[in-house]
């Protein structure tokens, strides 16, 4: 209980809401409560059991077709109460425990290198929503669609469908199980309006109740759909453009300093004690695929690119990828140490454009500082095209040059300090 506490886990550089997947296809576990034992022996799962030395948590995910995770499947979260090798060493684990909260998973993928270890960021079901039975689903999907919805046919989803002359909003449908569904609507960013939303369900809860029969209060929307948080919760951009926005600022700004920084791809790649992965370190990767992610201790790192790492990270994504004129010349690891690592194109990963406008902002800083506080020594000594300005109008014209991040110090603060 103590080691499943969000704050311990971050202090493990942990994200509290990303468990590895144990998939089975059968009904082992019906309901919160249910005792979970299991005897794991494929190698991935003996990754899984190394990882949950620090958090004793697993999905137990249902999937009875190809077991590959999607957004808006469910299952349950098992926390363990025993875990042991076996006598023959780690070849294999006993591990018991129980079946606690249902969750949904929002984003999925695989870990390079561990032979097919699935992990997912989830969040709790509410115990409020109610699953749909199979006949009710078949009806909500062909009346929705009769309404105007449309189908969205992104591999990473399990059944999606858009909003009426909108993409702003859609329903998520978790079909994971054999007997019972989950429904899960979500705007696309915070700003985007759900207030027609209700309406619209209202009108197609009715209609499935009218064709099998059922009464008002047995169709009652209001305890069948959960919503998700939004697909885009702050504005994104692309990585690659991100990219392409601190490579201007290198190209602007960092001649006469050092010879030009190497291709991103190479080893040593830096700039006056730059590298890339420091310029990165305060980007945040926050989607990819139209999944949704909240990754804040995880950071990003260029690399060589690999295709078939790529692919093994993402495989509901080979088909699309693959046929999509994608930059293919560097890839970037998305890890924090501990339950985070995947490997994307540059092109596919969204991160926040608040993070990438900071890190921006220190590069532009970083490669700029000692000229400014050539600038601001000439000042003080009453030289150069700043002496004769006030000292709020000369930080303006610096601010214009580089606008100073607000944990630095203006050059004329720090005289005698040694620059690192």
């Amino acid at each position: 209980e103590i080691l499943s506490a969000k704050g311990v886990l971050r202090l493990f550089n942990m994200e509290p809401d990303v468990l590895p997947i144990f998939y089975y296809n059968d009904l082992l576990v019906s309901r919160p409560g249910d005792p979970v034992g299991l005897n794991l022996f494929e190698p991935r799962y003996l990754h899984m059991c190394r990882r949950m030395e620090h958090d004793p948590r697993f999905l137990f995910l249902p999937n009875y077709e190809d077991y590959a995770c999607r957004v808006g499947d469910v299952g349950f979260i098992v926390r363990l109460s025993d875990m042991r090798p076996s006598r023959r060493g780690s070849l294999s684990y006993s591990i018991s425990g129980a079946a606690h909260d249902l969750a949904v998973v929002e984003c999925t993928w695989v870990e390079p290198g561990t032979q097919g270890l699935h992990f997912a960021q989830v969040s709790y079901l509410s115990p409020r929503v109610r699953a749909l039975q199979p006949i009710e689903v078949r009806a909500l999907c062909e009346i929705l669609q009769s309404q105007g919805w449309r189908r969205d046919h992104n591999p990473a989803y399990q059944y999606s469908l858009a909003a009426p002359l909108s993409d702003d909003i859609e329903l998520l449908l978790g079909t994971n199980w054999p007997d019972r569904a989950w429904l899960f609507s979500r705007s696309a960013s915070k700003e985007d309006s759900t207030e027609a939303l209700p309406g619209l369900l209202k009108k197609a809860f009715e209609a499935v109740g009218q064709r099998l029969g059922r009464s008002s209060q047995e169709m009652d929307f209001t305890r069948a759909v959960q919503e998700l948080p939004p697909r885009k919760p702050q504005p994104t951009i692309s990585l690659s453009e991100c990219y392409q926005r601190l490579k201007h600022a290198l190209d602007v700004d960092g001649h006469g300093l050092q010879p030009e920084m190497a291709a991103p791809t190479e080893e040593g790649q830096r700039l006056s004690g730059i590298t890339w992965d420091r310029i990165l370190c305060q980007v945040r990767a926050c989607g990819l695929g139209g999944m949704a992610m909240r990754l804040p201790t995880a950071q990003l790192k260029l690399c060589r690119p690999s295709h078939g790492v790529v692919m093994e990270s993402f495989p509901l994504f080979q088909a699309l990828w693959r046929n999509r004129n994608i930059r293919r010349d560097v890839a970037v690891q998305v890890r924090n140490g501990t339950n985070v690592y995947f490997v994307s194109w540059l092109d596919s990963l969204q991160v926040t454009a608040d993070s990438a406008e900071a890190a921006l902002l220190a590069l532009t800083w970083r490669l700029n500082r000692l000229r400014l506080r050539v600038l601001f020594r000439a000042r003080a000594a009453g030289y150069g095209p700043l002496a004769v300005l006030r000292e709020d109008t000369a930080r303006l014209v610096c601010d214009f040059i580089a606008l100073r991040p607000a944990d630095e110090s203006w050059p004329g603060d720090i005289e005698g300090r040694e620059l690192t």
